[in-house]
């Protein structure tokens, strides 16, 4: 799950579109909504083909927004397994063109977790 608090401001602009980029051993992935949306909604989820083309592989209507957006994707659908390391990048764009980029300037390395997770993070 991604969870994102964006000031009140930016469900005030128009035009803004995120994209969530995620580069695993094998390939990468994106995933592409517009951020000043209210209720649920729908992303899509492309996966890069080459350098510069991204193949289309579907919508996904796992995301919502009101204060804050939430959207959430099963580590099968990008092809990653307990264990492997990913970068991930989240990108916003005004009508196209790049206004943000977190983290900047390189993405962040995350680690997919195992099933002793929770059990591992939360103990009583």
């Amino acid at each position: 799950m991604i969870r994102f608090d964006p000031d009140e401001m930016i469900f005030k602009k128009q035009g803004l579109r995120v994209d969530i980029t995620v580069q695993s051993p094998q390939s990468a992935f994106r995933l592409t909504f517009p951020l000043a949306f209210q209720g649920p909604g729908e992303f899509l989820l492309s996966c890069q083909s080459s350098p510069e083309t991204w193949e289309e592989i579907g919508f996904h209507r796992t995301i919502s927004s009101r204060s804050i957006t939430e959207l959430s994707l099963a580590w099968k659908e990008i092809r990653v397994e307990p264990g492997q390391t990913l970068q991930m990048s989240i990108i916003v764009r005004e009508h196209g063109l790049e206004v943000a980029r977190y983290p900047s300037p390189l993405p962040a390395v995350l680690t997919v977790p195992g099933p002793e997770f929770e059990a591992e993070c939360w103990r009583v």
